[in-house]
């Protein structure tokens, strides 16, 4: 950490809090139980510096915030916050990508009676701020249940969704997002006789940096589990595997079609993992997922082990799946009767011996609809949501939120690097010239300066 700061930062750190801190060893390894891997001690006058050095949330610990004030950015307490600031409005059905590790950038999404948000956002993660983004270009106009990907840290891909009224005003166009322009460009241009996929909504993407793959979705009366390549250099379609699963079907392997599901990338194959189709039986569970061979072209089925005292979550819709580590962590989601789980259960399938996990917490806020994106040091931030159906007299009315929630789903100690980082975020704020002055390294600016 003394490799961190140049000389004469131990005073500005006196003179700035009137606390002291002395620290030894440049080692970037993990942090050990007590404080690092260091020789780091903290002298008496600083108990406040303790908390820097504390580890990350346990799983049962959840902190939830729409806008932390200056005052309280850096590492997140175990409670709910709340606090004023321009943010998004409450919203379902919207998209969010991870960009590097400092960034989360959110688009779309719809709220009732008929509002459609064509707008972009950015969350900066360590001062936990919002910011509209500008935009201009081919801004796209069916900005619910769309799906979205980033690629290398400056281009958003979103393909398809549909607008209002849902289901007849459909898209099948992948639009390319350039964050350091702000511009929307048509990134796929479909002539007569090319194939393409359909007109779709709630289909699942994901991408490996040369293709984008998409995978089933609706357009409102048929359901897809057909798989489309999309090559980033030839910017052109290839279909790799058309038609889905009929109810007479003897091959299980593949799977029956279904809209907003999720699907990960793992290795050379793409994991589906529920979604809804028709007359989903009550009581269906996740015992098994697909998945799809990038390579061969072929489904095949992968048989889930139970929680040993949970056994399998409920099959459902319009949740998240979050790959980190190896395990896909399972939140929220609609059930056969199009509510949201009320329980806020949150499941993790460990994909060493592809076991469920029910895991010992709750969701504070149980939704479906919502985002789910993970940073680097492992924690899965979720965004808005519908979380509440009621049952009125002119019919049922959904209840949208704009909450942010953070779970560190990484068990351990992260890296004294991202201890040092959480710790600046927390006493500096956002006071870029000093930290420039201090020697914070450049790559670091950028994590800690919205």
């Amino acid at each position: 950490m003394s490799g961190m700061f140049p000389s004469g930062v131990i005073s500005k750190f006196r003179s700035f809090m009137s606390r002291r801190v002395v620290a030894g060893s440049e080692d970037d390894g993990d942090a050990t139980e007590n404080g690092g891997s260091g020789p780091i001690r903290i002298e008496e006058g600083a108990p406040g510096l303790v908390r820097c050095l504390v580890p990350p949330l346990a799983p049962e610990q959840w902190a939830c915030q729409p806008c932390a004030p200056e005052s309280e950015v850096g590492l997140m307490p175990s409670s709910w916050r709340e606090a004023g600031g321009d943010r998004p409005s409450p919203r379902s059905g919207h998209v969010a990508v991870m960009i590097g590790d400092a960034y989360i950038y959110l688009y779309g999404g719809y709220n009732k009676p008929s509002t459609l948000f064509q707008e972009m956002w950015r969350f900066h993660i360590l001062s936990e701020t919002w910011e509209k983004v500008d935009i201009r270009g081919f801004i796209p106009m069916t900005t619910c249940s769309q799906s979205a990907v980033a690629v290398g840290a400056n281009r958003i891909l979103v393909f398809g969704g549909t607008a209002v009224p849902f289901g007849e005003r459909n898209s099948n166009q992948l639009v390319q997002f350039t964050i350091s322009d702000g511009t929307w460009r048509p990134l796929s241009k479909i002539a007569d006789g090319e194939p393409a996929p359909s007109r779709r909504f709630g289909q699942a993407m994901v991408c490996d940096g040369r293709s984008v793959w998409v995978v089933g979705g609706t357009d409102g009366h048929e359901f897809y589990a057909d798989v489309w390549r999309f090559d980033l250099e030839m910017l052109t379609w290839e279909p790799c595997h058309l038609g889905a699963r009929s109810v007479d079907d003897d091959n299980p392997s593949v799977p029956y079609g279904r809209y907003r599901h999720e699907a990960l990338l793992f290795g050379a194959d793409i994991l589906v993992i529920g979604g809804g189709w028709p007359n989903v039986p009550a009581g269906t569970v996740l015992d098994e997922i697909h998945a799809f061979s990038t390579v061969e072209n072929t489904w095949q089925r992968v048989q889930c082990k139970p929680d040993e005292n949970a056994g399998f979550p409920l099959a459902r819709r319009s949740h998240t799946c979050t790959l980190v580590g190896t395990s896909i962590f399972l939140l929220g989601g609609a059930n056969s009767l199009n509510a949201p789980f009320p329980s806020g259960e949150v499941w993790a399938l460990e994909t060493k011996e592809w076991q469920w996990r029910h895991l010992p917490t709750e969701w504070p806020v149980p939704s479906y609809f919502h985002t789910t994106v993970s940073s680097r040091d492992g924690r899965l931030y979720t965004f808005g949501g519908v979380n509440s159906v009621l049952e009125m007299a002119g019919g049922e009315r959904n209840e949208r939120h704009n909450r942010v929630c953070c779970f560190n789903a990484l068990k351990g100690v992260p890296s004294l690097s991202e201890l040092a980082t959480q710790a600046v975020a927390t006493y500096f704020g956002r006071r870029g010239p000093l930290l420039a002055e201090l020697g914070v390294p450049r790559h670091l600016l950028t994590r800690l300066i919205p």
